[in-house]
């Protein structure tokens, strides 16, 4: 194998392992709004065959390792050979019913790959069944970020061959197929690294933990006073410790970064917070450099093992979560969290809740004096022989002090508070303050506020989730569906059963969407939740959109059923008019379906007396109502109008007028909606006319 120049030649009848002791999957589609390395994957690609170069496509060198029931390890290239693998899977999904057998796919005909990737060990399963076996349920299985990132390159790259022709695919897939790449097959983990170190110095940039990892396999190699069976049975001790390494890493890569871990371990082996690799190498290359191997993978073991646990305490106690938030990753909080748990303390030990309350404080200080000082040189000495309590201490007495150690005295911070705070860190600081009135209010049915509680919305309105769905599932608006008498409820508000009058009642989904929005047709509404899989999966959604104070729980049926449960759906008018500005400002939906759901509220049909009867007849509005039951007391509990206003110019205002427990009759609760949007109409074009003065 080691003469194969092309990819097909590598993957063919070969099995390869992405063994435990590498990293999981980390390309990504995008991140922060960028297009990153799976994304590029194919921009590469799509580019290659445009420009219809003689040349085949180059996918770059791969170091494998043979083992002796031939599969290979795949020791560089595993991100390149995965997205491969994944590519390649979602293409035989999108051509899936047509003829290829005399096509550039070759042995891929059967749509069963004759070559085998498994990943690391804890996302295979994931990896086979979604990516390989083409099993759409397995996605909801995935947990881990790099598991995620299978899911979301499978699903990104499907989505974008359907926008191309069958014969653009073939293209892609025959550029992939036919690429030319270099390999070399190695015999043992020593010289396979120094390869990989030699390889990814001329380039691409190692990770300390990447680097770290391959010096250790070379020290123990170059070792001469170790026999062979006895690096052998080290070389194995080292790989399973970095298998559960990685395998902790991936559980909390969202909260913390690989070399800041490996900082912070560097901190607890050598017992101070100045420590790097330089003094870890050089302890490496002394006489006692293999005792380093065993004690300080032992000791990175230790740590990663600790902060999974801690990460998973994190996401329920609302303390850790805001020291945490406070912190930003600082080296002082993880190294003090580390040396408490290898001290012995617990998380709920009182000697522990102290130390992390009194890092807060610095914290806070910190965030509000805008010093570049550092905490570690203050603390090194109570680090050192690690006394969480003259810890504390030491912290109160900085607090009094000038000089060196008083760039966060009490002096500085209340110079500071009065002055400019941060967005971030004011959202912070409510986030306290909102938990300490819950904690002091005991007749409160409220538990503490959880950070991602503050940080995303709990639903979205359901044609929103609806069309995203069909967008995802590739089901056109034209599609026909069927309710049956299940599906119908003749008591109900439904227009569309008014309409009908059947029990079985057959229609498009563009037609449905638009009962539900146009007139509000509780049917509709109900069927269309339960074809997103319920208001759970509508919560989910809406979270990634980034529009809090929002609450979905009850469908139209539960409602009817026990009206008070009504209240278990709420809003704040602000959070509503920010999703629908998102909805209209930004690419939430398709052009296509974006443009069928506007025309969808610009036809509203309910409602004619709430904002509509407030504006001049020319001007548009598109719009949604809603309308909750009485209670027997005669209160409406919820009557609301929420929509775009089209102002002269072109711009758009976006408005939400919800009017809670109302005594007062249906009218006048439209009149007031009807004023409201008079109102911001009138300020609007009256401010337009005095700026367009001013202008000239």
């Amino acid at each position: 194998m080691s003469n194969l120049n092309s990819i097909s030649d590598v993957l063919f009848g070969n099995k390869f392992l992405v063994p435990g002791y590498q990293r999981s999957y980390s390309w990504r589609v995008s991140t922060e709004g960028k297009e990153k390395e799976v994304n590029q994957f194919l921009a590469d690609l799509k580019d290659f065959i445009k420009d219809s170069k003689p040349s085949n496509y180059y996918f770059g060198h791969f170091i494998l390792k043979k083992q002796e029931n031939g599969k290979f390890d795949i020791v560089d290239g595993q991100q390149r050979l995965t997205t491969i693998t994944i590519f390649l899977s979602a293409a035989l999904e999108r051509v899936k019913g047509f003829d290829l057998s005399n096509g550039s796919y070759g042995g891929l005909v059967d749509l069963k790959f004759p070559f085998k990737l498994s990943t690391v060990v804890y996302d295979d399963q994931l990896f086979q069944d979604y990516v390989i076996e083409g099993r759409k349920e397995a996605k909801n299985s995935a947990k881990t970020l790099s598991q995620k990132r299978i899911v979301e390159a499978y699903d990104f790259f499907l989505k974008e061959l359907q926008k191309i022709s069958d014969g653009a695919v073939h293209q892609l897939v025959a550029a992939v197929l036919n690429a030319d790449c270099s390999s070399v097959i190695v015999e043992n983990e020593a010289e396979a690294m120094r390869i990989f170190i030699f390889e990814n110095n001329r380039g691409k940039k190692l990770t300390n933990l990447d680097n770290l990892k391959s010096k250790l396999i070379i020290r123990i190699s170059d070792d001469t006073k170790l026999a062979e069976c006895e690096k052998e049975e080290l070389f194995k001790v080292i790989m399973q410790r970095f298998e559960s390494i990685y395998r902790s890493l991936s559980k909390f890569e969202d909260y913390l970064n690989e070399d800041n871990v490996l900082k912070y371990s560097l901190n607890i082996y050598f017992n101070k917070f100045s420590a790097g690799l330089d003094n870890l190498y050089k302890e490496l290359q002394g006489e006692k450099g293999i005792t380093t191997v065993r004690e300080f993978t032992t000791r990175l073991q230790f740590c990663c093992d600790i902060l999974e646990k801690f990460f998973e305490e994190f996401k329920t106690n609302v303390n850790l979560q805001y020291v945490i938030k406070l912190s930003n990753e600082d080296n002082v909080l993880y190294s003090f969290i580390l040396k408490s748990k290898l001290s012995g303390l617990t998380f709920e030990d009182e000697k522990f809740l102290n130390l992390l309350n009194a890092l807060e404080s610095m914290f806070v200080r910190s965030r509000l004096t805008g010093t570049r000082a550092y905490l570690e040189p203050r603390l090194s000495d109570v680090f050192s022989e690690f006394n969480p309590v003259k810890a504390v201490e030491r912290i109160n007495w900085m607090k009094k002090q000038s000089g060196w150690y008083g760039y966060w005295n009490d002096e500085a911070f209340f110079n500071s508070a009065g002055g400019y705070i941060d967005r971030y860190t004011s959202k912070l600081l409510l986030w306290k303050y909102e938990n300490s009135l819950r904690e002091l209010d005991q007749n409160s049915s409220y538990g503490k506020l959880l950070f991602e509680d503050i940080k995303g919305p709990q639903l979205e309105h359901i044609a929103l989730a609806v069309l995203k769905k069909m967008e995802k599932e590739g089901i056109p608006l034209t599609a026909v569906v069927t309710l049956g008498p299940s599906d119908i409820d003749t008591k109900t508000w439904s227009p569309m059963y008014k309409k009908y009058k059947s029990k079985k009642i057959t229609l498009s989904y563009g037609d449905l969407i638009n009962y539900m929005v146009s007139q509000s047709d509780n049917n509709a509404c109900n069927w269309l939740i339960n074809f997103v899989g319920g208001i759970q999966n509508v919560n989910d959604f809406i979270k990634n959109l980034g529009i809090d104070r929002i609450q979905l729980i009850e469908t139209e049926k539960s409602m009817e059923q026990d009206i008070g449960k009504t209240y278990n759906n709420w809003s704040t008018p602000l959070s509503v008019a920010q999703l629908l500005r998102k909805v209209y400002t930004e690419k939430v939906l398709s052009d296509e379906h974006f443009a069928f759901l506007e025309k969808a509220m610009l036809a509203s049909a309910s409602g004619k007396d709430k904002f509509r009867a407030g504006l001049p007849k020319e001007v548009e509005v598109g719009h949604k109502t809603g309308m909750s039951y009485r209670t027997p007391e005669g209160i409406r509990m919820c009557d609301a109008d929420v929509g775009v206003i089209y102002m002269p110019g072109g711009e758009k205002c976006y408005l939400a007028v919800l009017v809670k427990d109302s005594k007062e009759s249906d009218a006048a609760n439209a009149k007031i909606m009807a004023d409201i949007a008079k109102k911001v109409y009138s300020h609007y074009t009256e401010n337009a006319g005095k700026n367009a003065a001013a202008a000239k």
